[in-house]
């Protein structure tokens, strides 16, 4: 095996790829050094704390589809409304006429 060789062809591609090392490594400090880094070093260091968040997390999505599934019912049923048309004897709220004396007066 001819070292030599090997050598000499290293060397030669050596100024070429310094820019895509150095750029390669200055990329992964700051990913490293950045908010990503800081939050993975984080998240690495306080693993079992987010353990203790997830049967609360779990709780309050099965509160959230509960709910969700109270609209979903309610929007069903307006639909079922507005599809049947207009009744006859389904007609405008109007608001009840009361007398001058029943009224409350508002501050002017």
């Amino acid at each position: 095996m001819n070292w030599n060789w090997w050598l000499m062809q290293f060397l030669y591609a050596l100024p070429d790829a310094l820019p895509w090392i150095f750029g390669g490594l200055a990329g992964v400090g700051m990913v490293s050094f950045g908010p990503i880094g800081r939050a993975f070093v984080r998240r690495l260091k306080r693993g079992d704390v987010e353990a203790e968040l997830l049967p609360a997390v779990l709780e309050e999505l099965t509160l959230v589809r509960g709910e969700l599934g109270e609209v979903l019912e309610r929007l069903d049923y307006a639909e079922r409304l507005v599809s049947r048309g207009h009744n006859a004897e389904v007609g405008p709220v109007l608001p009840v006429s009361l007398d001058v004396e029943e009224r409350v007066q508002t501050p002017t």
